[in-house]
Formats: C-alpha cells, structure tokens, sequence
C-alpha cells in the first residue's frame, strides 16, 4: 500500500480512523523501520504489512502509529503475532500501535480481535480492530454506487469468493469451472470500464494496479486470457483498453519472461524512482515464479523493496 491509498483504504474499512488523523500534517510511512521490527519472508497468506506514523487530531498525544495488515487465511497465533508486533513497536517507538486488520477470508465467525493473557495473578489483554470483506456481502448496491477504489476491490472479491465457493459444490469438470471464470473475469472487467470513477478520479498507477489486482483475483490459463483481452477489446471499442493492454499483452499474453519483467519494469516506474541498480535485478531475473510473485505484490507494495525482495 503506497501513500495515495492510504486515505480511501481508512474511509471504506476504518472511518472512524479518519476522523483521529489530522491529514494536514505529514504522514510518515516507517516501511524501512517495520522490516527492521520483523525481518522474515512474507506469508502467501498474508499480503500487505504496513506500519504509519500520523499527527492526531486532539494533540493528546501529538503521534500515533497505525499498523495495517491484510490476511489471506486463517493462522495459528494469528492475535500472538499481532501482539508481539504491538509490542516491538512499543518497545522501539515508546506507543502501543492501532492495529487494523483486514481479512479476505470466507469464515463469518473467524474473529481474532484479542489477545488476553491471564496467568499467575498477571492479566493482559489486547483488542484489535477488525474488517473483513465477508462484512459488506449485505451492502452490494453501497458498493456499486461507491466511487471508492476498496469498495471496486470488495465488491470484486467478493464476486470470486461466491463463485469460488459454487464451483467447490458443483460437479463441473476443470474446463467447465475456467469457463465460469472466464465469464466472471469478462464482467468484471467491463464492469470496471463502465465506471465513469476510473477516468475522473484514478491516475494511470491505480487504474493499472486495479486491473492488476484483478488478474491475480481471477487468473486464467494463458490461451483464455488471450481470448478475454480481445473479446473484451473488441466489445469495448478498443480505446477504452489502452490502459490494460499495454501491460497485459506483454505479460499475460505473451507469458514469457522477457514480457514479465517489461510489465514489472513498467508498473514499478509508474509507482517509484527505478535506479540502474533495481532495474538491472528487474532485467536479469529468470525465474518466472518469482516475478509473478513480484507482481502480485504491487498493489499493496509500500515500497519498492517491497516488490524487488520477491526477487531474491
């Protein structure tokens, strides 16, 4: 998560947040400073960690710290972790953090919002504050009329979770279950094209990076993602496509390595300053696994090292 989401990702999950944050002052982003905390490989399961130093509103106290993680899964630990991350920053930076924590998992009654210790006469408890996507499957239409790009992102997800969910009781072979897939990844993106938002109020980087988000949602076999770019291109006229084919005609549809790290290259210029350095790790990578990974991890990369360590 780059510093342009920031704010549209507290208004949709967290709005009560916005009202603590006095937005006139500098946000700090302490990327650098949360991986010195918590040097270890990033869980497929998990896909953003973000730690932010703001200005409250009140001056009472003058700072606050904000982490932000999005979980794929359910974890052992899951609310053990969380404290232990509360309570590394509280030893470096002398505050308790918010922790917001964002789940994408399907499980209603999965809520780790505690972690309470009560042993030898000693008590500790913890409270996390707590959004899932399953939340808003009640509140479809607020997400069709929201002009905010997380609700574009929730109500998306939340299509593929229910689609996901139909195909695990159904009895359709594999090439059935691509074409239902296929049929949801068609919607979406002119769904997404219709929306007169993309165009009055998302720069080049987050339209890229919402279509990027949702060909890791909904990913198809190479020849079929050839078929949807075109089917779509030529339903739409063409030009509304420029955006998207750019990117995804080289990578997705070419699949080779050489079309990967141009996409690579492409995003990440769009997002951050590329040195001769990164774009020369970027230009030498050789294994295809490892650069979807890089991929993957642009949307809610806060920084670039975020992306680039993907690469190691």
């Amino acid at each position: 998560m780059i510093k342009e989401y920031f704010l549209p990702f507290l208004q949709f999950y967290f709005p009560w947040m916005v009202q603590k944050i006095d937005f006139y002052q500098p946000l700090i982003f302490l990327d650098k400073e949360f991986k010195k905390l918590f040097a270890r490989s990033i869980s497929r399961n998990r896909y953003a960690d973000l730690l932010v130093q703001a200005s409250t509103q009140t001056g009472m106290p003058p700072l606050m710290y904000i982490h932000i993680e999005v979980q794929g899964k359910k974890e052992q630990n899951f609310t053990k972790r969380l404290f232990t991350y509360a309570y590394r920053i509280f030893d470096r930076v002398g505050e308790f953090p918010v922790s917001l924590i964002l789940l994408t998992d399907s499980d209603r009654n999965y809520k780790p919002t505690i972690f309470e210790v009560t042993d030898f006469g000693n008590s500790l408890r913890v409270e996390f504050q707590l959004a899932k996507l399953i939340y808003f499957e009640d509140k479809r239409e607020e997400l069709e009329r929201s002009t905010n790009l997380f609700a574009v992102i929730t109500g998306m997800q939340l299509e593929e979770m229910a689609l996901k969910q139909r195909l695990q009781h159904s009895r359709n072979k594999p090439g059935e279950q691509v074409n239902k897939r296929y049929e949801l990844k068609k919607r979406l993106m002119k769904k997404l094209l219709q929306k007169d938002f993309l165009q009055k109020e998302l720069d080049s980087d987050q339209t890229a990076s919402l279509f990027k988000f949702l060909d890791w949602l909904v990913p198809l076999p190479p020849v079929r993602e050839e078929q949807l770019i075109d089917e779509v291109d030529a339903e739409t006229g063409g030009g509304t496509m420029t955006y998207v084919t750019s990117w995804e005609r080289l990578g997705v549809k070419k699949g080779k390595l050489e079309g990967k790290r141009e996409v690579l290259l492409r995003l990440l210029s769009l997002k951050f300053t590329l040195g001769p350095e990164e774009q020369q790790k970027i230009t030498r990578a050789d294994n295809a696994a490892k650069l979807n990974q890089a991929l993957d991890r642009i949307i809610f990369a806060s920084s670039l090292d975020d992306v680039l360590k993907e690469l190691d």
